[in-house]
């Protein structure tokens, strides 16, 4: 169906890297969002005001980009 469940797949300290694993991504033909919203502090602990970047993808190409995220780093 054309409804994907998204998912964060990756939690980074920067956009800019989170930017960069999207592109690597995009390489291998997988779209995914950089999501830099801290959410007001409203976040678990770690990520609550920090200036983080998170990686999203589709439900069905999530395995696959993080194996691909994973062989990369």
């Amino acid at each position: 169906s054309m409804a994907s469940r998204l998912i964060t797949i990756k939690t980074f300290s920067s956009r800019m890297e989170a930017e960069m694993a999207k592109q690597l991504l995009a390489s291998f033909g997988i779209l995914s969002f950089v999501s830099a919203d801290d959410a007001g502090g409203m976040r678990p602990a770690p990520f609550a005001y920090s200036a983080g970047a998170e990686l999203v993808v589709r439900e069905e190409d999530a395995e696959k980009s993080i194996s691909i995220l994973h062989s990369a780093s």
